[in-house]
């Protein structure tokens, strides 16, 4: 989240100055990750008004507020995502519960206007004694909001108005240049915008893949007590890239989190509604917390690690490929090759979709890829994900894989 900085003259009337950190924003994620409003595309009834607001010309009573805009960047969903950033302080409404409007307008050129909006709640300035730190300055809010473009040159206006017809606004231009990266291809057509979302996925389809998808819901920071909204994000994204461009008649998810040596979603037949469900498990789980009984068992991650992939390997129907999604800050620490069960006939290829922050030491998750013959791709850019995408449909279309591992202790 995005924090707002500011401070008031007096708090218990010892504090002259002070600088508070408040998270008030609405994000610009695709889900929505935390109980906030996305900004969504005006129904045709309400359009009018809105056009009516952003063409007068308002000179009095303005809300002394700013509004800056944001950079564009391509998001793991191959969509050119923009947005804007208001900033305004608490004084402008006197420290009350205010409900305020937020109007887009994004006009390509040539083209038909396209109008979103979103509704937020301020509520009144509260601040904890932990917040507080000594700064200069008021104490402001920031509220964030964004919408997804393709190609082409459009104007965006932003309107913001409280419930005494108070408003503030600004406008500008933005141009996407023509995208020429094969490996990415384009979501949205040139000159068009939508709100920020998650393409809806089709769910399975007869004749695709059979995939297993094996997503480590782990923070990259050993010290997080949550997993970040951010993150979250990107592992929702990224996982809905890759079911929206391989083919698959069948999805097998499984969601786990090594520290806390459990699964937190599972399933074997994944469709599209279990994206929400997904992320509802992602925002209960608490990484600060783990039991004395699972601190006792120091090697049981790799035992879980190794009971989950030998599902795969003897699951039925058996899965073409198998794909590790996400992150394990367990670095140099090895899975042992007598916990896994290696089947020669069909064996399933293992691809590791491994992103976060850069490391310079292998995890467990890579190892774990290595000692089954797979392929480990580095995601840190959406067009690192084109092209290890490519790459694996390219190798799922070729000859089947060889182990040349000796049997395991668990084997037939």
């Amino acid at each position: 989240m995005v924090a707002c900085k500011g401070g008031r003259r007096r708090w218990e009337g010892r504090v002259k100055k002070a600088c508070v950190s408040l998270g008030l924003t609405v994000l610009p994620s695709l889900l929505c990750a935390v109980p906030l409003k996305c900004q969504e595309v005006l129904p045709p009834e309400e359009q009018a008004e809105a056009n009516r607001l952003f063409d007068q010309n308002l000179r009095s009573d303005p809300l002394k507020c700013t509004i800056d805009r944001e950079r564009t960047s391509l998001d793991f969903t191959f969509h050119f995502d923009t947005g804007f950033v208001i900033t305004c302080p608490f004084q402008e409404f006197g420290g009350r519960r205010t409900l305020l409007t937020i109007y887009v307008r994004v006009t390509p050129v040539g083209g038909t206007p396209v109008l979103l909006k979103t509704l937020r709640i301020i509520r009144g300035l509260s601040i904890k004694p932990s917040q507080v730190y000594p700064g200069k300055g008021k104490a402001y809010f920031v509220v964030r909001g964004g919408f997804s473009v393709g190609e082409g040159r459009y104007r965006v206006e932003v309107l913001m108005q409280d419930p005494r017809k108070r408003t503030c606004r600004r406008a500008w231009w933005i141009k996407i240049p023509h995208h020429a990266q094969r490996s990415v291809p384009m979501v949205l057509a040139p000159n068009h915008v939508s709100s920020l979302h998650i393409p809806t996925w089709r769910g399975p389809q007869p004749g695709g893949l059979h995939l297993a998808v094996l997503l480590s819901a782990g923070s990259f920071n050993p010290r997080a007590t949550r997993l970040g909204v951010g993150y979250q994000m990107m592992l929702l994204q990224i996982l809905s890239t890759l079911l929206q461009q391989i083919p698959c008649s069948s999805v097998r998810l499984v969601a786990f989190n090594l520290d806390q040596e459990r699964v937190i979603y599972q399933t074997d037949s994944f469709r599209p509604s279990g994206f929400a469900e997904l992320q509802e498990s992602f925002n209960g789980l608490n990484l600060g917390v783990v039991s004395v009984e699972t601190l006792k068992r120091r090697n049981d991650w790799a035992q879980m690690l190794a009971t989950l992939t030998n599902r795969q390997l003897t699951a039925q129907p058996p899965p073409d490929a198998v794909i590790i999604l996400g992150r394990s800050y367990r670095w140099m620490k090895r899975v042992p090759r007598e916990m896994l069960m290696f089947r020669y006939e069909g064996m399933p290829r293992f691809y590791y979709f491994e992103n976060g922050p850069e490391n310079l030491f292998p995890d467990s998750l890579g190892f774990l890829t290595k000692s089954l013959g797979g392929k480990i791709y580095r995601i840190t850019t959406p067009h690192d994900l084109g092209t290890a995408i490519q790459k694996m449909l390219a190798q799922l279309r070729g000859p089947e894989p060889t182990v040349t591992a000796s049997k395991s202790r668990q084997g037939e």
